[in-house]
């Protein structure tokens, strides 16, 4: 769930700006450098959707979902443990933490209602990023 809406985020971005950059060589170049560079984050996505005029970081819905990335980042590159870097993060554990998910030493215990949370949390945030886009792709 987490990473196919860091996906849909990207997608959103992607589409906006191709639409602005047209037929224009060098721009789309300058942009799928961007992309390669600045995609590979939530931390590079938030910069360029605040570039845009959306300010997710201080949506209620970005801070429900926000603690799952941490989640999602912990069953992936930990193998449903605090990776080694999460470990050092008081901010990390803080924020599983406030998902419901219990972490015991280093590992994670998901269960189902921590799953139906993390879909909720997803969905919202993808309502609010879509409204957002939808005025942002209107234009003044």
């Amino acid at each position: 769930m987490v990473s196919t809406t860091e996906d849909y985020c990207q997608h959103a971005i992607s589409e906006l700006v191709e639409r602005g950059l047209g037929s224009n060589h060098v721009g789309s170049l300058l942009w799928d450098d961007a992309v390669q560079s600045k995609f590979t984050s939530w931390d590079g996505q938030l910069r360029i959707w605040t570039l845009l005029g959306v300010d997710v970081a201080k949506s209620a819905e970005w801070k429900t979902f926000e603690p799952f990335t941490h989640v999602r980042n912990a069953a992936v590159h930990g193998l449903g443990e605090l990776t080694r870097v999460q470990q050092r993060s008081p901010k990390a554990l803080t924020a599983i933490q406030a998902t419901g998910i219990a972490v015991v030493g280093t590992r994670l215990t998901i269960d189902e209602s921590a799953l139906k949370d993390c879909r909720d949390a997803a969905a919202a945030f993808i309502r609010w990023l879509d409204h957002s886009f939808v005025h942002l792709s209107a234009g003044p």
